[in-house]
């Protein structure tokens, strides 16, 4: 049971950093896309707030704003 557990928790682990770093790349497209958007009412370029380390499998550092 204890060999289950450590492979459960170890798959879980790998689909949530998969899926924080799916979320991360659609941020950064939608960040790209509502600068491109703002930047032709104003005149300005908007950047993004996204910020990702991509070290790894290990860490998934994401700031949600």
């Amino acid at each position: 049971m204890d060999r289950f557990k450590v492979s459960l928790d170890k798959e879980l682990r790998s689909v949530y950093t998969k899926h924080a770093r799916v979320q991360v790349d659609y941020s950064r497209q939608l960040d790209g896309e509502w600068g491109k958007l703002l930047a032709g009412e104003s005149g300005k370029r908007v950047v993004g707030a996204s910020a990702v380390k991509k070290d790894g499998d290990q860490d998934a550092d994401v700031m949600m704003i």
